[in-house]
């Protein structure tokens, strides 16, 4: 007996997880659904088509399969907002841009003041990342945006 057979011997009661009922049937339903209406197909269509093609015995596993689904997008969305609320807590200012900005807003009256253009960038990025911040709170607590205004993108 070669080690290929015997490897199937040993495994031909094993279920095999890459072949799932529902996402053949989904798979069909997808192509045929997509075929029928070129304009667009609500997923939920898709899903239900499938889902009828499915014995009883094999919806439950596939309901299974949707909840891991839900969950893994849930989080997901969770760990990107967790990024994105990183990205804006982190100044852009470095310590350098910090100081010499200070220093030379805290000039006399009447001399110009000489600010490089990479510092400026930084601070107006760094302006924009605080807006970000301010609009994300007022989100969070469901103040309307003042002048009526649009989030900052």
């Amino acid at each position: 007996m070669s080690d290929d057979a015997f490897f199937a011997a040993l495994t031909v009661d094993l279920a095999d997880e890459s072949y799932r009922p529902f996402r053949a049937l989904f798979e069909q339903a997808q192509t045929r659904l997509r075929h029928e209406h070129p304009d667009g197909v609500d997923p939920a269509v898709i899903g239900f088509r499938a889902w009828e093609g499915l014995r009883p015995e094999e919806q439950g596993a596939a309901l299974a399969d949707l909840f891991y689904v839900y969950w893994s997008a849930q989080q997901c969305e969770a760990d990107e907002q967790a990024r994105f609320d990183w990205q804006i807590s982190q100044s852009l200012l470095d310590a350098l841009d910090e100081s010499v900005l200070q220093h030379a807003l805290g000039c006399p009256a009447g001399e110009s003041v000489r600010v490089e253009r990479a510092r400026l960038a930084r601070v107006l990025a760094e302006l924009e990342r605080l807006q970000l911040q301010v609009d994300e709170l007022v989100r969070q607590v469901g103040l309307p945006l003042p002048e009526g205004g649009e989030p900052h993108a």
